[in-house]
């Protein structure tokens, strides 16, 4: 098994745990704008392997998503915004190829949308 591959294992282990022991309940999904105006469609929850650390009083967060399945890559690449508890980031900079080596770990640098932005911050 190649180190990479170790890595990503071992995080995604880690992140189930850490998950459990402190976003226990927690439901995270990939988003989409929607076609009615204000609204987003899921493309994907994502129920394992992640992980997510919020900083600036819960402004701004990174998700972490230890996973290389190819359904992922697709919807990470059509993700426009993320839920969290159903509140609503919008992605600032993701990933946009897939982990490998010793990045082995998708990132998603996430910004709470504003209500002045146009889409409201629930969903």
């Amino acid at each position: 098994m190649p180190a990479s591959t170790a890595l990503r294992n071992g995080l995604a282990k880690a992140f189930n745990t850490l998950s459990r022991e402190f976003q226990n309940g927690a439901v995270v999904k990939l988003l989409k704008p929607s076609t009615v105006a204000n609204e987003f469609t899921e493309i994907r929850t994502v129920t394992d392997k992640r992980f997510f650390e919020y900083s600036n009083f819960r402004r701004n967060t990174l998700l972490e998503i230890a996973d290389t399945s190819s359904q992922l890559a697709d919807d990470i690449q059509d993700a426009t915004h993320v839920s969290i508890d159903e509140v609503v980031y919008t992605i600032l900079t993701g990933d946009t190829l897939e982990p490998s080596g010793t990045n082995p770990v998708w990132q998603l640098f996430l910004d709470l949308i504003e209500r002045e932005k146009g889409y409201v911050s629930q969903i």
